[in-house]
């Protein structure tokens, strides 16, 4: 009797155990509720479960109905059909990180709430665009209420895009708030514009934190093809700003308040219809270390417009050169003339390799100290040149001055501080090792 079922179920072993590996994978599928997420098909005794594949959505369903997921504070998970719904959840958090499963296309523009704080979007390789969206109102990507803090990520690193922005009261892309914050790292933004100011973004007193993000194609009708700076703080780090566009002054960027830290960035083949093809600089405390900025166009300063009354700081490895104007009118980095003062550059350390061009816009008088802190080796071997009349070395003396202001504007009066009892420490110490020689 046991050989004839030992024979059976010899017989029909595999018609069995495909039957058990269905009713097992029917039931496991039952418990987690999975229905209608795809269908379910035999193929050489396995399941294969077929989920539809969505690549693009309309701020919509994605591969099972939903677009991103938001993980809070609190640890809870929750996912949504929209970007805008997830948006939504981070109010009155202290930390929200929603991830993008898609692309999403996006028909309004999101504001994030002033009560949202440390909320991280994860767009994993995705796009978000706009779609409608011809100078519309409000027709950006992203709007940010005071003291809504928000950074954008692509983990994957693998191209994330933001696109497509057209507006006619905000900058094209993001709109950021007295108080906000927003960081960018690594992501691309491209295609937008606006008839206001700030094409991809317009800082109006937050803190805006750029690194190794890339700005192209972007065009405002006022100030700021790229970057409109009105006040509060701007950080721009290993970014690349090219082939934009201002009808009136600063291509790239436009700076029209203080605080603005600049660091190995380029800055290459934008145009001004006005002043500042690359940078327009409308204010003091602007400091660009090291970077290249090319073949920008515009009136007057195809690189860098620096208007009367202001400084710039200039420091590392700097390139600024070969960049021109639509009428044979000075280029590179232009210091305007004023009849009681001029706009000045500060050398706060160039390093070998530099290469700046420096032009001023006029003769006025018999000339003043358009840079600062200079030495006769930087003149000589190249880093800062003239590119119209010449240069006179006149005194050399204050370039320590230079730096100590150039470190208390910089890091505070507090770091100075310290440098200084380190010396002195360090000077005492010598004299106490000398003593016991003796």
């Amino acid at each position: 009797m046991v050989m004839i079922m030992a024979k059976h179920f010899s017989k029909h072993r595999r018609s069995i155990a495909l039957f058990a590996g269905t009713m097992v994978a029917a039931l496991m599928l039952s418990a987690v509720g999975v229905t209608g997420a795809g269908s379910v098909s035999k193929a050489a005794g396995d399941i294969v479960i077929h989920r539809p594949r969505v690549s693009s959505i309309t701020d919509g369903p994605l591969n099972h109905g939903m677009v991103a997921g938001v993980t809070r504070s609190r640890g809870t998970y929750t996912e949504y059909k929209t970007l805008a719904e997830a948006f939504g959840t981070t109010k009155n958090d202290s930390s929200s990180t929603i991830k993008l499963f898609a692309d999403v296309e996006l028909s309004d523009m999101i504001w994030v709430d002033g009560s949202a704080k440390g909320v991280t979007l994860d767009m994993k390789g995705h796009k978000i665009r706009r779609s409608g969206a011809s100078r519309s109102s409000n027709g950006g990507i992203f709007g940010l209420e005071s003291g809504a803090e928000l950074t954008i990520i692509d983990s994957d690193k693998n191209g994330s895009t933001i696109s497509n922005g057209s507006s006619s009261n905000t900058s094209g892309g993001f709109q950021v708030k007295d108080g906000a914050k927003l960081t960018m790292t690594g992501v691309r933004i491209e295609h937008m514009d606006s008839t206001d100011k700030g094409g991809a973004i317009y800082n109006d007193g937050g803190t805006v934190d750029l690194k190794g993000v890339t700005i192209s194609e972007c065009s405002s009708y006022k100030d700021g093809g790229a970057i409109y700076h009105n006040k509060g703080q701007m950080y721009i780090r290993d970014c690349v700003i090219q082939n934009c566009k201002s009808e009136k002054d600063g291509g790239a960027i436009a700076i029209n308040g203080e605080n603005v830290m600049m660091y190995e960035n380029k800055i290459l083949s934008n145009f001004a219809d006005g002043d500042g093809g690359g940078i327009w600089v409308n204010d003091s405390k602007v400091f660009i270390a090291g970077g290249e900025i090319k073949h920008n166009m515009a009136d007057y300063g195809g690189g860098i417009y620096v208007d009367s009354k202001y400084d710039i700081n200039i420091q590392g490895k700097l390139i600024i050169e070969d960049n021109h104007t639509t009428s044979n009118r000075p280029s590179d980095l232009v210091l305007q003339d004023g009849i009681a003062s001029g706009a000045r550059a500060y050398d706060g350390g160039l390093l070998p390799g530099s290469r700046v061009g420096i032009d001023k816009t006029k003769s006025v008088g018999s000339g003043y100290k358009a840079v600062m802190g200079i030495t006769d080796y930087e003149i000589k071997n190249g880093y800062v040149f003239v590119n119209r009349g010449h240069a006179e070395l006149r005194d050399t003396t204050k370039r320590e001055e230079v730096f100590m202001a150039t470190a208390v504007d910089e890091y505070g009066w507090g770091i100075v501080l310290l440098i200084v009892l380190e010396i002195i420490g360090a000077v005492f110490l010598v004299k106490i090792m000398r003593k016991r020689r003796g």
